[in-house]
Protein backbone atom coordinates (compact mmCIF):
# COMPACT_ATOMS: atom_id res chain seq x y z
CA UNK A 1 0.00 0.00 0.00
CA UNK A 2 2.70 2.15 0.70
CA UNK A 3 4.37 1.63 -2.62
CA UNK A 4 0.81 2.28 -4.13
CA UNK A 5 0.27 5.82 -2.32
CA UNK A 6 3.68 7.01 -3.83
CA UNK A 7 3.23 5.96 -7.12
CA UNK A 8 -0.21 7.66 -7.21
CA UNK A 9 1.41 10.71 -5.85
CA UNK A 10 4.13 10.16 -8.25
CA UNK A 11 1.72 10.37 -11.07
CA UNK A 12 -0.18 12.94 -9.90
CA UNK A 13 2.90 15.07 -9.89
CA UNK A 14 3.74 14.06 -13.27
CA UNK A 15 0.54 14.82 -14.59
CA UNK A 16 0.51 18.24 -13.63
CA UNK A 17 3.81 19.04 -14.97
CA UNK A 18 2.80 17.97 -18.25
CA UNK A 19 -0.71 19.52 -17.86
CA UNK A 20 1.03 22.91 -17.14
CA UNK A 21 3.95 21.98 -20.03
CA UNK A 22 1.02 21.65 -22.67
CA UNK A 23 -1.14 24.56 -21.06
CA UNK A 24 1.72 26.98 -22.09
CA UNK A 25 2.73 25.58 -25.49
CA UNK A 26 -0.77 25.94 -26.46
CA UNK A 27 -1.01 29.59 -24.45
CA UNK A 28 1.53 31.16 -25.97
CA UNK A 29 0.63 31.15 -30.33
CA UNK A 30 -2.75 32.13 -28.33
CA UNK A 31 -1.03 34.60 -26.33
CA UNK A 32 1.08 36.40 -29.58
CA UNK A 33 -1.87 35.97 -32.06
CA UNK A 34 -4.39 38.30 -29.51
CA UNK A 35 -1.53 40.62 -29.16
CA UNK A 36 -0.84 41.28 -32.74
CA UNK A 37 -4.59 41.46 -33.61
CA UNK A 38 -5.24 44.04 -30.76
CA UNK A 39 -2.43 46.27 -31.82
CA UNK A 40 -4.09 45.98 -35.31
CA UNK A 41 -7.17 46.53 -34.21
CA UNK A 42 -5.76 49.82 -31.97
CA UNK A 43 -3.48 51.20 -35.38
CA UNK A 44 -6.84 51.63 -37.48
CA UNK A 45 -8.56 53.22 -34.68
CA UNK A 46 -5.82 55.93 -34.04
CA UNK A 47 -4.79 56.46 -38.02
CA UNK A 48 -5.03 60.32 -38.02
CA UNK A 49 -3.59 62.95 -40.02
CA UNK A 50 -2.05 65.17 -38.89
CA UNK A 51 -1.96 68.97 -39.40
CA UNK A 52 0.94 71.44 -40.44
CA UNK A 53 3.08 72.31 -37.45
CA UNK A 54 4.64 75.61 -37.32
CA UNK A 55 7.43 76.42 -34.70
CA UNK A 56 7.80 80.01 -33.53
CA UNK A 57 11.32 81.47 -32.55
CA UNK A 58 9.98 82.45 -28.85
CA UNK A 59 8.65 78.93 -28.29
CA UNK A 60 11.82 77.05 -28.65
CA UNK A 61 12.85 77.99 -25.18
CA UNK A 62 9.98 77.07 -23.46
CA UNK A 63 11.14 73.15 -23.67
CA UNK A 64 12.92 70.04 -25.30
CA UNK A 65 11.10 69.61 -28.13
CA UNK A 66 10.04 65.56 -29.00
CA UNK A 67 12.51 63.87 -31.13
CA UNK A 68 10.54 63.66 -33.94
CA UNK A 69 9.98 67.14 -33.89
CA UNK A 70 13.57 68.27 -33.27
CA UNK A 71 14.41 66.15 -36.25
CA UNK A 72 12.25 68.47 -38.25
CA UNK A 73 13.64 71.35 -37.01
CA UNK A 74 16.89 70.36 -38.08
CA UNK A 75 16.42 69.22 -41.28
CA UNK A 76 14.72 72.51 -42.43
CA UNK A 77 16.84 75.16 -41.15
CA UNK A 78 20.02 72.73 -42.35
CA UNK A 79 21.21 72.12 -38.66
CA UNK A 80 23.67 69.41 -38.92
CA UNK A 81 24.69 67.09 -36.04
CA UNK A 82 23.26 65.50 -33.76
CA UNK A 83 21.27 67.20 -30.43
CA UNK A 84 22.73 67.40 -27.26
CA UNK A 85 21.15 68.46 -24.00
CA UNK A 86 18.44 70.77 -23.97
CA UNK A 87 20.29 73.66 -23.17
CA UNK A 88 22.98 73.48 -25.87
CA UNK A 89 20.48 73.01 -28.54
CA UNK A 90 18.01 75.95 -28.09
CA UNK A 91 20.98 77.61 -28.28
CA UNK A 92 22.31 76.18 -31.24
CA UNK A 93 18.41 77.00 -32.79
CA UNK A 94 18.63 80.21 -31.74
CA UNK A 95 21.49 81.52 -33.62
CA UNK A 96 20.45 79.61 -36.34
CA UNK A 97 17.57 80.97 -36.72
CA UNK A 98 19.13 84.58 -36.06
CA UNK A 99 22.03 83.82 -38.42
CA UNK A 100 19.25 83.47 -41.29
CA UNK A 101 16.80 86.02 -40.34
CA UNK A 102 13.99 83.68 -39.78
CA UNK A 103 11.18 84.07 -37.08
CA UNK A 104 9.84 80.43 -37.77
CA UNK A 105 9.89 77.37 -39.12
CA UNK A 106 7.80 75.63 -41.22
CA UNK A 107 7.78 71.83 -41.03
CA UNK A 108 7.11 69.38 -44.08
CA UNK A 109 3.84 68.68 -45.51
CA UNK A 110 1.09 66.82 -43.97
CA UNK A 111 1.49 62.60 -43.24
CA UNK A 112 -0.38 60.27 -42.01
CA UNK A 113 0.92 58.52 -38.78
CA UNK A 114 0.49 55.39 -36.86
CA UNK A 115 0.35 56.03 -33.60
CA UNK A 116 0.80 53.13 -30.99
CA UNK A 117 -1.28 53.07 -27.66
CA UNK A 118 0.66 51.65 -25.13
CA UNK A 119 -1.04 48.61 -23.86
CA UNK A 120 -0.76 47.97 -20.14
CA UNK A 121 0.54 45.29 -19.08
CA UNK A 122 -1.38 42.02 -17.45
CA UNK A 123 -1.13 38.63 -16.91
CA UNK A 124 1.00 36.34 -18.67
CA UNK A 125 -1.59 33.93 -19.86
CA UNK A 126 -4.88 36.32 -19.69
CA UNK A 127 -6.49 33.57 -20.67
CA UNK A 128 -10.54 32.81 -19.69
CA UNK A 129 -10.94 29.43 -17.25
CA UNK A 130 -12.70 27.33 -19.89
CA UNK A 131 -9.96 27.45 -22.25
CA UNK A 132 -7.68 27.08 -19.11
CA UNK A 133 -9.51 24.08 -18.92
CA UNK A 134 -9.79 22.98 -22.01
CA UNK A 135 -6.57 22.91 -22.48
CA UNK A 136 -5.63 20.68 -18.69
CA UNK A 137 -7.77 18.40 -20.19
CA UNK A 138 -5.97 18.38 -23.56
CA UNK A 139 -2.81 17.93 -21.60
CA UNK A 140 -4.16 14.84 -18.61
CA UNK A 141 -5.24 13.36 -22.30
CA UNK A 142 -2.20 13.98 -24.23
CA UNK A 143 0.56 12.53 -20.98
CA UNK A 144 -1.62 9.88 -20.15
CA UNK A 145 -1.61 7.99 -23.52
CA UNK A 146 1.30 8.98 -24.89
CA UNK A 147 3.84 9.72 -22.08
CA UNK A 148 2.25 8.11 -18.86
CA UNK A 149 0.87 4.82 -19.81
CA UNK A 150 3.53 3.85 -21.75
CA UNK A 151 6.34 4.43 -19.25
CA UNK A 152 4.01 2.57 -16.60
CA UNK A 153 3.92 -0.58 -18.82
CA UNK A 154 7.17 -0.48 -18.96
CA UNK A 155 7.47 -0.26 -15.22
CA UNK A 156 5.22 -3.29 -14.68
CA UNK A 157 7.06 -5.05 -17.38
CA UNK A 158 10.32 -4.82 -14.87
CA UNK A 159 8.50 -6.06 -11.76
CA UNK A 160 6.35 -9.08 -13.50
CA UNK A 161 7.62 -12.51 -12.88
CA UNK A 162 8.73 -14.41 -16.29
CA UNK A 163 6.35 -16.80 -17.85
CA UNK A 164 9.32 -19.60 -18.13
CA UNK A 165 9.00 -19.71 -14.21
CA UNK A 166 5.50 -22.12 -15.28
CA UNK A 167 8.28 -24.51 -16.35
CA UNK A 168 11.16 -23.89 -14.51
CA UNK A 169 9.54 -22.97 -11.14
CA UNK A 170 9.69 -26.34 -8.92
CA UNK A 171 6.07 -27.41 -8.77
CA UNK A 172 5.25 -29.22 -5.35
CA UNK A 173 4.58 -33.16 -5.33
CA UNK A 174 3.55 -35.33 -3.29
CA UNK A 175 5.71 -38.01 -1.34
CA UNK A 176 3.84 -41.59 -1.35
CA UNK A 177 5.46 -44.37 1.25
CA UNK A 178 4.68 -47.54 0.54
CA UNK A 179 4.77 -51.28 2.27
CA UNK A 180 6.67 -54.22 0.53
CA UNK A 181 4.10 -55.12 -1.32
CA UNK A 182 3.15 -51.90 -3.11
CA UNK A 183 0.46 -50.81 -0.31
CA UNK A 184 0.26 -46.98 -0.34
CA UNK A 185 0.83 -46.22 3.81
CA UNK A 186 1.29 -42.53 3.82
CA UNK A 187 1.53 -39.56 1.76
CA UNK A 188 3.96 -36.50 2.83
CA UNK A 189 2.96 -32.53 1.67
CA UNK A 190 3.65 -29.39 2.90
CA UNK A 191 0.33 -27.59 1.79
CA UNK A 192 -0.38 -29.10 -1.35
CA UNK A 193 -0.81 -32.73 -2.21
CA UNK A 194 0.08 -33.14 -6.15
CA UNK A 195 0.91 -35.92 -8.92
CA UNK A 196 1.80 -34.55 -11.99
CA UNK A 197 0.59 -36.22 -14.89
CA UNK A 198 1.57 -36.13 -18.72
CA UNK A 199 -1.61 -34.29 -20.92
CA UNK A 200 -1.87 -37.75 -22.94
CA UNK A 201 -3.08 -39.48 -19.63
CA UNK A 202 -5.59 -37.00 -18.73
CA UNK A 203 -9.28 -38.12 -20.74
CA UNK A 204 -10.45 -36.26 -23.21
CA UNK A 205 -13.69 -35.95 -21.46
CA UNK A 206 -12.05 -33.99 -18.50
CA UNK A 207 -10.26 -32.02 -20.78
CA UNK A 208 -13.18 -31.03 -22.84
CA UNK A 209 -15.19 -30.27 -19.99
CA UNK A 210 -12.55 -28.19 -18.37
CA UNK A 211 -12.77 -26.09 -21.75
CA UNK A 212 -16.27 -25.70 -22.10
CA UNK A 213 -16.70 -24.78 -18.31
CA UNK A 214 -14.00 -22.66 -17.86
CA UNK A 215 -12.90 -21.26 -21.20
CA UNK A 216 -14.71 -22.13 -24.43
CA UNK A 217 -12.96 -20.05 -26.60
CA UNK A 218 -9.56 -21.39 -25.11
CA UNK A 219 -8.07 -22.66 -28.69
CA UNK A 220 -8.90 -19.05 -30.46
CA UNK A 221 -8.26 -16.90 -27.13
CA UNK A 222 -4.68 -14.37 -27.26
CA UNK A 223 -4.70 -15.31 -23.53
CA UNK A 224 -7.95 -13.27 -22.32
CA UNK A 225 -11.62 -12.78 -23.53
CA UNK A 226 -12.61 -9.24 -23.76
CA UNK A 227 -16.45 -10.55 -24.16
CA UNK A 228 -15.86 -12.56 -21.47
CA UNK A 229 -14.39 -10.33 -19.15
CA UNK A 230 -17.10 -7.29 -20.24
CA UNK A 231 -20.19 -10.12 -19.55
CA UNK A 232 -18.48 -10.84 -15.68
CA UNK A 233 -18.35 -7.12 -14.74
CA UNK A 234 -21.95 -6.60 -16.14
CA UNK A 235 -22.89 -9.54 -14.04
CA UNK A 236 -21.19 -8.86 -10.82
CA UNK A 237 -22.64 -4.96 -11.18
CA UNK A 238 -26.17 -6.37 -11.49
CA UNK A 239 -25.90 -8.20 -8.44
CA UNK A 240 -26.12 -11.66 -10.33
CA UNK A 241 -24.40 -14.59 -9.12
CA UNK A 242 -20.48 -14.41 -9.40
CA UNK A 243 -19.14 -14.81 -13.46
CA UNK A 244 -16.04 -15.42 -13.85
CA UNK A 245 -14.03 -13.36 -16.72
CA UNK A 246 -10.58 -14.72 -16.86
CA UNK A 247 -9.19 -17.55 -19.53
CA UNK A 248 -7.65 -20.76 -18.63
CA UNK A 249 -4.04 -18.79 -19.36
CA UNK A 250 -5.38 -16.61 -16.89
CA UNK A 251 -6.20 -18.62 -14.42
CA UNK A 252 -2.92 -20.70 -14.73
CA UNK A 253 -0.86 -17.46 -14.28
CA UNK A 254 -2.87 -16.02 -10.91
CA UNK A 255 -2.93 -20.13 -9.42
CA UNK A 256 1.56 -20.24 -9.99
CA UNK A 257 2.67 -16.80 -10.57
CA UNK A 258 0.50 -13.68 -9.17
CA UNK A 259 -0.78 -13.84 -5.30
CA UNK A 260 -4.85 -14.00 -5.39
CA UNK A 261 -5.61 -10.42 -4.24
CA UNK A 262 -8.53 -8.72 -6.02
CA UNK A 263 -7.09 -5.58 -7.38
CA UNK A 264 -7.15 -3.67 -10.80
CA UNK A 265 -3.17 -3.76 -10.42
CA UNK A 266 -2.78 -7.77 -10.06
CA UNK A 267 -5.77 -7.80 -12.97
CA UNK A 268 -3.80 -6.19 -15.45
CA UNK A 269 -0.45 -8.37 -14.49
CA UNK A 270 -2.58 -11.05 -15.31
CA UNK A 271 -3.77 -10.50 -18.65
CA UNK A 272 -0.19 -9.25 -19.66
CA UNK A 273 1.39 -12.43 -18.35
CA UNK A 274 -1.28 -14.21 -20.16
CA UNK A 275 -0.52 -12.71 -23.47
CA UNK A 276 2.91 -13.21 -23.01
CA UNK A 277 2.58 -16.49 -21.80
CA UNK A 278 0.68 -17.71 -25.18
CA UNK A 279 3.51 -16.46 -27.23
CA UNK A 280 5.94 -19.15 -25.27
CA UNK A 281 3.81 -21.79 -25.15
CA UNK A 282 1.11 -23.80 -27.16
CA UNK A 283 -2.30 -24.16 -26.52
CA UNK A 284 -1.85 -27.98 -25.23
CA UNK A 285 0.97 -26.89 -23.03
CA UNK A 286 -0.85 -24.19 -20.64
CA UNK A 287 -3.76 -26.73 -20.47
CA UNK A 288 -1.52 -29.49 -19.18
CA UNK A 289 0.04 -27.08 -16.76
CA UNK A 290 -3.42 -26.04 -15.54
CA UNK A 291 -4.72 -29.42 -15.20
CA UNK A 292 -1.65 -30.24 -12.91
CA UNK A 293 -1.90 -27.17 -10.64
CA UNK A 294 -5.36 -25.81 -9.88
CA UNK A 295 -6.64 -26.57 -6.54
CA UNK A 296 -9.74 -28.98 -6.79
CA UNK A 297 -10.32 -28.93 -2.78
CA UNK A 298 -8.89 -29.03 0.10
CA UNK A 299 -5.03 -30.17 -0.18
CA UNK A 300 -5.75 -31.72 -3.70
CA UNK A 301 -4.03 -29.71 -6.07
CA UNK A 302 -4.06 -31.19 -9.93
CA UNK A 303 -6.38 -33.66 -11.93
CA UNK A 304 -4.33 -37.06 -10.70
CA UNK A 305 -4.49 -35.56 -6.61
CA UNK A 306 -8.33 -35.11 -7.33
CA UNK A 307 -9.42 -38.30 -8.92
CA UNK A 308 -7.21 -40.35 -5.43
CA UNK A 309 -9.63 -38.09 -3.41
CA UNK A 310 -12.87 -38.30 -4.65
CA UNK A 311 -12.58 -41.78 -6.22
CA UNK A 312 -9.90 -43.38 -5.40
CA UNK A 313 -8.64 -44.20 -8.89
CA UNK A 314 -5.88 -43.12 -11.56
CA UNK A 315 -7.36 -39.68 -13.61
CA UNK A 316 -6.81 -42.07 -16.62
CA UNK A 317 -9.51 -44.12 -15.60
CA UNK A 318 -12.34 -41.52 -14.55
CA UNK A 319 -15.58 -41.33 -16.35
CA UNK A 320 -17.40 -38.59 -18.48
CA UNK A 321 -19.82 -37.89 -15.42
CA UNK A 322 -16.62 -38.03 -13.01
CA UNK A 323 -14.82 -35.75 -15.27
CA UNK A 324 -17.30 -33.50 -15.51
CA UNK A 325 -17.68 -33.56 -11.08
CA UNK A 326 -14.34 -32.15 -11.11
CA UNK A 327 -14.16 -30.08 -14.07
CA UNK A 328 -17.16 -27.90 -11.70
CA UNK A 329 -14.39 -27.57 -8.73
CA UNK A 330 -11.56 -25.41 -9.48
CA UNK A 331 -14.87 -22.35 -9.63
CA UNK A 332 -15.29 -22.80 -5.68
CA UNK A 333 -13.85 -26.26 -4.54
CA UNK A 334 -15.39 -25.51 -0.92
CA UNK A 335 -19.07 -24.73 -2.47
CA UNK A 336 -19.01 -27.66 -4.69
CA UNK A 337 -17.15 -30.44 -2.76
CA UNK A 338 -19.18 -33.32 -2.01
CA UNK A 339 -17.77 -32.97 1.61
CA UNK A 340 -18.74 -29.67 2.40
CA UNK A 341 -21.49 -27.89 3.87
CA UNK A 342 -23.89 -28.25 0.74
CA UNK A 343 -23.32 -31.77 0.30
CA UNK A 344 -26.01 -31.93 -3.32
CA UNK A 345 -24.84 -28.86 -4.84
CA UNK A 346 -22.45 -30.38 -6.67
CA UNK A 347 -24.58 -32.26 -8.69
CA UNK A 348 -26.38 -28.66 -10.41
CA UNK A 349 -22.23 -27.59 -11.41
CA UNK A 350 -22.02 -31.13 -13.00
CA UNK A 351 -25.50 -30.65 -14.80
CA UNK A 352 -24.13 -27.11 -15.75
CA UNK A 353 -20.88 -28.81 -17.12
CA UNK A 354 -22.86 -31.51 -18.91
CA UNK A 355 -25.08 -28.92 -20.71
CA UNK A 356 -21.91 -26.76 -22.24
CA UNK A 357 -20.34 -29.49 -23.29
CA UNK A 358 -23.45 -30.29 -25.29
CA UNK A 359 -24.25 -27.26 -26.44
CA UNK A 360 -20.34 -27.31 -27.43
CA UNK A 361 -21.05 -30.66 -29.49
CA UNK A 362 -18.25 -32.42 -27.26
CA UNK A 363 -20.93 -34.74 -26.10
CA UNK A 364 -24.38 -35.94 -28.03
CA UNK A 365 -27.34 -35.42 -25.80
CA UNK A 366 -27.60 -39.28 -25.11
CA UNK A 367 -23.65 -38.95 -23.31
CA UNK A 368 -25.47 -35.96 -21.57
CA UNK A 369 -28.59 -37.49 -19.87
CA UNK A 370 -26.30 -41.18 -19.22
CA UNK A 371 -23.88 -38.99 -17.70
CA UNK A 372 -26.38 -37.04 -15.84
CA UNK A 373 -27.85 -40.73 -14.74
CA UNK A 374 -24.67 -41.75 -13.42
CA UNK A 375 -24.63 -42.05 -9.71
CA UNK A 376 -21.25 -41.27 -8.34
CA UNK A 377 -19.55 -42.86 -5.67
CA UNK A 378 -17.15 -40.76 -3.36
CA UNK A 379 -14.36 -42.37 -0.90
CA UNK A 380 -14.67 -41.53 2.41
CA UNK A 381 -13.33 -38.48 3.52
CA UNK A 382 -10.17 -39.20 5.59
CA UNK A 383 -6.49 -39.16 5.24
CA UNK A 384 -4.33 -42.27 4.76
CA UNK A 385 -2.02 -43.44 7.33
CA UNK A 386 -1.31 -47.06 7.63
CA UNK A 387 1.55 -48.19 10.29
CA UNK A 388 1.95 -44.27 12.05
CA UNK A 389 4.53 -45.15 14.15
CA UNK A 390 6.68 -46.78 11.42
CA UNK A 391 6.05 -44.22 8.20
CA UNK A 392 6.63 -40.87 10.99
CA UNK A 393 10.09 -43.47 11.65
CA UNK A 394 10.70 -43.38 8.01
CA UNK A 395 9.66 -39.49 7.51
CA UNK A 396 12.52 -38.75 10.45
CA UNK A 397 15.05 -40.70 8.36
CA UNK A 398 13.83 -38.97 4.80
CA UNK A 399 13.89 -35.82 6.22
CA UNK A 400 17.41 -36.71 7.68
CA UNK A 401 19.04 -37.50 4.14
CA UNK A 402 17.03 -35.36 2.06
CA UNK A 403 16.15 -32.09 3.92
CA UNK A 404 12.44 -31.07 4.64
CA UNK A 405 12.05 -28.94 1.72
CA UNK A 406 12.76 -32.60 -0.69
CA UNK A 407 10.64 -34.33 1.37
CA UNK A 408 7.23 -32.51 1.22
CA UNK A 409 7.55 -30.95 -2.16
CA UNK A 410 10.05 -33.51 -4.19
CA UNK A 411 7.35 -35.75 -4.93
CA UNK A 412 9.48 -38.56 -3.70
CA UNK A 413 8.18 -42.25 -3.80
CA UNK A 414 9.63 -44.98 -0.81
CA UNK A 415 8.98 -48.67 -0.75
CA UNK A 416 10.08 -49.78 2.54
CA UNK A 417 10.26 -53.45 3.90
CA UNK A 418 7.55 -53.49 5.91
CA UNK A 419 4.75 -55.83 5.56
CA UNK A 420 1.52 -54.53 5.95
CA UNK A 421 -0.64 -57.76 6.94
CA UNK A 422 2.03 -58.58 9.84
CA UNK A 423 1.97 -54.71 10.43
CA UNK A 424 -2.23 -55.13 11.04
CA UNK A 425 -1.76 -58.45 13.33
CA UNK A 426 0.96 -57.00 15.43
CA UNK A 427 -1.10 -54.02 16.16
CA UNK A 428 -4.28 -55.94 17.30
CA UNK A 429 -1.80 -58.15 19.38
CA UNK A 430 -0.64 -55.69 21.27
CA UNK A 431 -3.54 -53.84 22.15
CA UNK A 432 -5.49 -56.99 23.04
CA UNK A 433 -2.40 -57.62 25.20
CA UNK A 434 -2.86 -54.50 27.31
CA UNK A 435 -6.68 -54.93 27.56
CA UNK A 436 -6.18 -58.48 29.24
CA UNK A 437 -3.42 -57.41 32.04
CA UNK A 438 -5.03 -54.32 32.56
CA UNK A 439 -5.51 -55.39 36.29
CA UNK A 440 -1.55 -55.54 36.29
CA UNK A 441 -1.70 -51.99 36.01
CA UNK A 442 0.08 -52.28 32.19
CA UNK A 443 -1.14 -49.29 30.38
CA UNK A 444 0.97 -49.97 27.29
CA UNK A 445 3.06 -51.93 25.31
CA UNK A 446 4.95 -51.89 21.82
CA UNK A 447 6.42 -54.98 19.27
CA UNK A 448 8.94 -54.48 16.59
CA UNK A 449 9.18 -57.44 14.52
CA UNK A 450 12.46 -58.00 12.07
CA UNK A 451 13.78 -60.39 9.52
CA UNK A 452 16.88 -62.52 11.55
CA UNK A 453 18.13 -63.30 8.06
CA UNK A 454 18.61 -59.55 6.72
CA UNK A 455 17.12 -57.11 9.22
CA UNK A 456 14.54 -56.13 7.50
CA UNK A 457 11.78 -54.03 9.82
CA UNK A 458 8.31 -56.15 9.00
CA UNK A 459 5.93 -54.69 11.87
CA UNK A 460 6.43 -51.53 13.94
CA UNK A 461 4.22 -51.15 16.75
CA UNK A 462 4.73 -48.18 19.04
CA UNK A 463 1.73 -47.89 21.16
CA UNK A 464 -1.00 -49.80 21.64
CA UNK A 465 -3.07 -46.70 20.29
CA UNK A 466 -1.36 -43.99 17.49
CA UNK A 467 -4.62 -41.93 18.16
CA UNK A 468 -4.52 -41.85 22.60
CA UNK A 469 -4.46 -38.48 23.87
CA UNK A 470 -2.57 -40.08 26.60
CA UNK A 471 1.10 -40.12 24.33
CA UNK A 472 -0.07 -42.81 21.64
CA UNK A 473 1.72 -40.98 19.42
CA UNK A 474 4.70 -41.62 21.33
CA UNK A 475 7.38 -44.53 19.90
CA UNK A 476 8.28 -46.61 21.95
CA UNK A 477 10.30 -48.30 19.84
CA UNK A 478 12.67 -46.25 18.80
CA UNK A 479 12.63 -44.40 22.50
CA UNK A 480 15.52 -44.32 24.72
CA UNK A 481 14.34 -46.51 27.81
CA UNK A 482 16.56 -48.53 30.03
CA UNK A 483 17.60 -51.92 28.44
CA UNK A 484 16.63 -54.16 31.22
CA UNK A 485 18.09 -58.02 30.95
CA UNK A 486 18.13 -57.36 26.80
CA UNK A 487 21.25 -56.02 27.61
CA UNK A 488 22.60 -59.38 28.58
CA UNK A 489 22.91 -60.27 25.07
CA UNK A 490 25.57 -57.75 24.88
CA UNK A 491 27.24 -59.04 27.98
CA UNK A 492 27.73 -62.68 27.29
CA UNK A 493 28.61 -61.91 23.37
CA UNK A 494 31.21 -60.11 25.26
CA UNK A 495 31.96 -62.75 27.74
CA UNK A 496 32.13 -65.28 24.97
CA UNK A 497 35.59 -63.09 22.58
CA UNK A 498 37.35 -63.69 26.33
CA UNK A 499 37.79 -66.89 26.60
CA UNK A 500 34.42 -67.56 28.02
CA UNK A 501 32.31 -70.55 26.65
CA UNK A 502 28.26 -71.76 26.81
CA UNK A 503 29.51 -74.64 29.19
CA UNK A 504 31.44 -72.43 31.34
CA UNK A 505 30.13 -72.68 34.91
CA UNK A 506 29.79 -69.29 37.25
CA UNK A 507 27.84 -69.58 41.09
CA UNK A 508 24.46 -68.04 41.41
CA UNK A 509 25.10 -66.90 45.01
CA UNK A 510 24.53 -63.96 46.77
CA UNK A 511 27.47 -61.26 46.38
CA UNK A 512 27.80 -57.49 46.98
CA UNK A 513 30.15 -54.49 45.41
CA UNK A 514 31.27 -51.62 47.81
CA UNK A 515 30.16 -48.17 45.83
CA UNK A 516 32.55 -44.81 46.57
CA UNK A 517 30.26 -42.34 48.12
CA UNK A 518 26.96 -44.51 47.98
CA UNK A 519 25.29 -47.49 49.37
CA UNK A 520 27.29 -50.65 48.26
CA UNK A 521 25.66 -52.99 45.04
CA UNK A 522 23.47 -56.11 46.16
CA UNK A 523 21.85 -57.96 42.80
CA UNK A 524 19.04 -60.04 43.51
CA UNK A 525 17.27 -62.24 41.06
CA UNK A 526 13.90 -61.58 39.60
CA UNK A 527 12.33 -64.48 42.10
CA UNK A 528 14.27 -63.83 44.79
CA UNK A 529 16.17 -67.26 44.88
CA UNK A 530 19.84 -68.95 44.33
CA UNK A 531 20.24 -71.24 41.62
CA UNK A 532 23.83 -72.26 42.65
CA UNK A 533 26.16 -72.92 39.96
CA UNK A 534 25.08 -72.59 36.52
CA UNK A 535 26.60 -72.61 33.18
CA UNK A 536 26.57 -69.58 30.85
CA UNK A 537 23.81 -71.13 28.57
CA UNK A 538 21.82 -71.86 31.21
CA UNK A 539 21.91 -68.43 33.23
CA UNK A 540 21.36 -66.76 30.00
CA UNK A 541 18.64 -68.74 28.97
CA UNK A 542 17.00 -68.13 32.46
CA UNK A 543 18.07 -64.31 32.29
CA UNK A 544 19.44 -65.03 36.00
CA UNK A 545 20.74 -61.49 37.50
CA UNK A 546 23.41 -62.79 39.43
CA UNK A 547 25.68 -64.42 36.94
CA UNK A 548 25.14 -61.98 34.33
CA UNK A 549 26.69 -59.08 36.68
CA UNK A 550 29.52 -61.24 37.69
CA UNK A 551 30.58 -61.86 34.37
CA UNK A 552 30.58 -58.50 33.83
CA UNK A 553 32.90 -58.00 36.70
CA UNK A 554 35.33 -60.08 35.44
CA UNK A 555 35.32 -58.86 31.84
CA UNK A 556 35.00 -55.23 32.62
CA UNK A 557 32.50 -52.42 31.87
CA UNK A 558 34.32 -51.03 28.79
CA UNK A 559 34.73 -54.39 27.14
CA UNK A 560 31.14 -54.58 26.89
CA UNK A 561 30.64 -51.31 26.03
CA UNK A 562 32.70 -51.29 23.72
CA UNK A 563 31.49 -54.08 21.86
CA UNK A 564 27.76 -52.46 22.23
CA UNK A 565 29.10 -49.63 20.07
CA UNK A 566 30.37 -52.15 17.68
CA UNK A 567 27.56 -53.89 17.48
CA UNK A 568 25.07 -50.62 16.50
CA UNK A 569 24.12 -49.25 20.07
CA UNK A 570 25.10 -44.74 19.51
CA UNK A 571 23.23 -43.26 22.81
CA UNK A 572 25.59 -44.37 24.88
CA UNK A 573 28.00 -41.97 26.02
CA UNK A 574 31.48 -42.32 27.38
Amino acid sequence: MYFLRNLILFTAKILIGIGDGVLVVFAIPYKLGAYSVKVLRVGKKTLRKRKAQTVFKDSIFAKKPKFNLSRKIKKAIGFPGKSAKSAIFRFKVKRELLRKGLSRVSLSKPRFLRRREKIKKGKLFPLPIYIKAKYFILGFLFSAILVFAPLLFVISLQNLPHPNQLISQEVAQTTKIYDRNGVLLYQIYANQNRTLVPLSEIPEALKKSTIAIEDKNFYSTPGFDLGAIFRSAVSNAKGEPLQGGSTITQQLIKSRLLSPERTINRKLKEVILAVWAERIYSKDQILEMYLNQVPYGGTAWGVEAASQTYFGKNVKDLSLAESAFLAGLPRAPSIYSPYGEYKDLWKKRQSEVLNNMAELDFITEAERNAAMKEELVFNPQQNILHAPHFVMYVKELLIRRYGIEMVERGGLEVSTSLDLKTQDMAQAIVTDEVEKNAHLNLTNAASLITNPKTGDILAMVGSKDYYSDSGGNYNVTTALRQPGSTIKVITYSAALLNGFTPATTIADSPVTYPSTGGRPYAPVNYGGNFHGVVTLRLALANSINIPAVKILNKIGIAEMVGLAKKMGISSWKG
